[in-house]
């Protein structure tokens, strides 16, 4: 028989509360419409039409249950760059989860070590993401830089801006 050690099912057992947030982010990728870039000149799409696989990362505190779904997008569907769309979902009392707050373009892709910090109602989410290092090219970036975002009580968010634009804002002009 395999045993399986304490440290692992502290994990994983957190993990499985959290795992109807998937279904709560698929289905704001299939209806969510956002702006796009066609041969056919600029319009709207489904993200479910321009989205890569999301990441999805979990934060509570008790009082608190969110999940931060990181949805790269491409706004330009003629082979530009990907963004990175960043959804915040909150965990209802009947255990539903809700979109409270969308950020359209974050920098940073591959977002990983990421904190939670708490002000009363407002959230600070701080992040590392991948980026263009001085020697990189634009296809294999391999600097890392430390960004944050800000999620008001009204939903509403800012993201701190690095130095330089975002790949895509440099090929939008």
């Amino acid at each position: 028989m395999r045993r399986i050690p304490v440290s692992f099912a502290l994990v994983l057992f957190p993990t499985i509360a959290f795992a109807e947030a998937e279904k709560a982010v698929e289905a704001f990728i299939r209806n969510t419409v956002v702006p796009c870039y066609k041969l056919e000149g600029e319009g709207r799409c489904k993200l479910a039409e321009t989205a890569a696989r999301p990441t999805i990362h979990y934060a509570g505190d008790g009082a608190m249950k969110i999940a931060l779904a990181f949805v790269p997008w491409q706004w330009d569907l003629t082979g530009n760059a990907m963004d990175q769309m960043l959804v915040v979902f909150d965990q209802r009392q009947n255990g539903d989860w809700k979109p409270t707050g969308r950020l359209d373009r974050t920098y940073g892709s591959n977002p990983r070590d990421l904190k939670f910090f708490r002000d009363g109602e407002k959230v600070r989410i701080e992040y590392v993401g991948t980026v263009v290092g001085r020697r990189d090219n634009r296809a294999n970036p391999t600097g890392s830089q430390r960004f944050a975002v800000e999620v008001l009580p009204n939903g509403q968010m800012r993201a701190t801006k690095p130095h330089g634009r975002s790949m895509s804002e440099a090929i939008r002009g």
